[in-house]
Order: structure tokens, then sequence, then C-alpha cells
């Protein structure tokens, strides 16, 4: 066992013309548990603890849930919500909730092995970048700040088409200037995205979290 996974033996992928493997039970809960914002958060300190460990010093710890949504932890799931904040007082008070970041790494390290067994691969394939052999790209946005801007925004699609780019406009949907649902399917009828940029744009945002959460409400109503 592993972090209280199984830590067995992957079977080798099918030949030529074999069906491919069965997907295993667990993977279906992995895309519940490896979220991209949590995997970023984690990756961070992951990096830090491993170095902190190299040098001896003791390994770090994460809960295996936490009240804050947007905070790291093991196992973000309702089931694990729901048993170390209610079943688990009353069937295991011993059990604490925290784990090491290196039962975080093996996990993933086992969901990328379900990945693979699954897909019937046995390695990662490189996959590149971008088509037709590009070697980069880039991505053109437009912070649309004031009323001025929000007026220019015509002309300017008529400048990037002439370039063939195909931009994104950030809009400010409160207190700026009014948009209307008219203005914002010119963007959508002429190929172009339009962004959320902020609620107001006044950089009290991130103020406090209590305000942060309640303005992403309403951003989240623009959007």
């Amino acid at each position: 066992m592993s972090g209280g996974i199984p830590a067995e033996r992957s079977p080798d992928p099918p030949g030529p013309g074999e069906p491919p493997l069965a997907e295993p039970a667990g993977r279906r809960w992995v895309p519940r548990v490896l979220t991209p914002d949590s995997v970023e958060g984690v990756d961070v300190v992951e990096l830090a603890d491993e170095f902190a460990r190299n040098r001896g010093e003791p390994p770090a710890m994460v809960p295996v849930v936490d009240p804050d949504p947007m905070a790291v932890s093991a196992l973000p799931t309702p089931d694990s919500w729901e048993w170390f904040s209610e079943t688990g007082k009353s069937r295991a008070p011993a059990w604490r909730n925290e784990v090491t970041l290196r039962t975080v790494e093996m996990l993933m390290e086992y969901a990328m092995k379900l990945v693979l067994r699954s897909s019937g691969l046995s390695c990662v394939p490189f996959v590149w970048f971008w088509p037709d052999g590009a070697r980069s790209c880039a991505v053109m946005t437009h912070d649309v700040e004031t009323k001025t801007g929000r007026d220019f925004c015509g002309e300017l699609m008529d400048l990037d088409d002439s370039y063939g780019i195909k931009s994104a406009f950030q809009l400010v949907p409160e207190h700026r200037y009014e948009l209307t649902a008219v203005f914002l399917d010119t963007f959508r009828q002429r190929g172009f995205e339009i962004n959320v940029h902020d609620l107001n744009h006044d950089g009290q945002l991130y103020r406090s979290r209590e305000q942060f959460m309640e303005r992403a409400v309403r951003i989240n109503e623009h959007g």
C-alpha cells in the first residue's frame, strides 16, 4: 500500500491487434481528485518539500480535506469531507486529517499509471505543442479600461482582422461603461473573444478574502 492505494504492477500493454485493457475502477475517481487548480498548487509545495527532505528536514504535511476550496488538500472529494468532518469522529477518532506531501505525490504517480494502463500505453507520448510544426504561438488581448476604449473596439477589430488576428477583449462589466447585449454580440459574430476583466477594475478585488468571494459571485454572473 502507498498512501492507502495498492501498489500493484501494471500489466503489459496489449500487442498489435489486441483490444485495449479494461479501464480500472480507480480511474473513475482520478478526475475528481486531480483537479487542475489543485494540481498547480500541489506542484509548488511538493518541490519545496522535496528540497527540504533532501536536507534531512521532516516531511511537509497537508490536510486530507480543507474547508477552504482554494487551499491545497490531498483528497478534496465529498466522501473524504464527510468522513473527516462527521463519520470519522465517531468511527475512528484517532485518524488525523493530514498526510505527507509525498503521499499526494504518489497518488499523482498512481493516477498517471492508471491513465497509461487504461489507454494501453507503456509510456507518456510526446505531443508537439503547436500544429503544423509551428515553434511557438502568441495571444493578442486588449484591456478595455474606459468608455473611450469601448467605443474604439470596432476599429480595433478591423485592425486585428487586417492582420488575420482574432484577439480577446477584456471588458469591465460594472461602473466603467455600459455593456449591452448587442455590443457583446458584435465580438461573437466576428469571431473575437470577450472576457470579464475584474468586476469594476478598481484594484481592490483581492483586498480581502471576503471581498473577493462576494465579487466572484457577480463576476461569474457576468461570465
